[in-house]
């Protein structure tokens, strides 16, 4: 399980909390605010429950912590002396468990809409319809691919391959202007020695399908590789990712219960949302 909150403490305790989580395993602190000059907020991303119990051995240690206050992710708060580390606990799992059983709700529900949303800017169509209609004769069925250049193809298969679990479909060359699909047994490193290069990766976990194209590590990318890709995940998805991206200190521009933008080392900006935003 992987969640986050905010450790809110007095700006005296500020350095010394940090140190507390950076010392945890499988915590970190991947941000600190200071919104007055009393306090200090510290963002914490964990994936056990080792964080909790060093934060209130902490207390134990300095009682003046009994003042911290935490802030779960749903928002709500509370202070470190009003609960135990069991109860805490308690609190986060249930709050993880409820996150992630959210889905699109029956027939009616206020989870459904009958008019589509443009995310991440909260427009509706008008009422009346498109602003200008086309005439209609191509059938669109589905989102074929996303091509992605980038500049070290191999690091950028892995990448993708394990952060949104994606398959390796195949692998490819480019020879004589024609493309050849290389073995499935290809090894990189007898390619670099032999000069047979991957040009081109697919990659395919359903519905998303992505394609790289191998730039060359010494490519300037005068023009956009690809503004955003924008998907609808299951909420136990947007979780998921969302600590991922946290984890690894991605840029991150949007985060709101049901919506995460972030941008992956590679340049691209992912939006992903679920059921419940509508």
């Amino acid at each position: 399980m992987t969640y986050r909150f905010i450790l809110e403490v007095p700006e005296a305790l500020a350095e010394e909390a940090q140190a507390v989580v950076e010392r945890t395993p499988y915590a970190e602190a991947i941000a600190v605010r200071r919104p007055g000059e009393e306090r200090a907020e510290i963002t914490v991303v964990a994936h056990a429950h080792d964080i909790i119990d060093a934060i209130y051995q902490w207390q134990v240690e300095q009682p003046e912590a009994a003042e911290a206050r935490f802030e779960l992710f749903g928002g709500e708060r509370l202070r470190l002396a009003d609960t135990d580390a069991a109860g805490l606990k308690a609190l986060i799992e249930g709050e993880h468990d409820e996150m992630a059983s959210r889905v699109q709700g029956e027939p009616g529900s206020a989870l459904q809409t009958t008019d589509a949303v443009l995310q991440p800017y909260a427009l509706s169509p008008a009422p009346e319809g498109p602003v200008s209609q086309a005439e209609r004769s191509l059938v669109i069925e589905a989102i074929d691919h996303l091509a992605i250049r980038v500049a070290n193809i191999r690091k950028a298969e892995e990448f993708y391959r394990d952060f949104f679990q994606m398959d390796v479909v195949l692998r490819a060359h480019r020879e004589n202007g024609n493309w050849v699909r290389l073995p499935s047994d290809y090894d990189w490193e007898e390619g670099l020695r032999q000069g047979v290069y991957v040009d081109l990766v697919y990659l395919s976990h359903p519905p998303l399908s992505l394609v790289l194209r191998e730039a060359g590590r010494g490519a300037i990318f005068t023009e956009p590789r690809l503004d955003h890709v924008s998907l609808r995940v299951s909420p136990g998805t947007l979780l998921t990712i969302r600590a991922q991206a946290l984890i690894r200190s991605f840029p991150v521009t949007d985060d709101r219960p049901h919506s995460f933008v972030f941008r992956d080392p590679f340049g691209v900006t992912w939006h992903l949302t679920d059921a419940a935003a509508g």
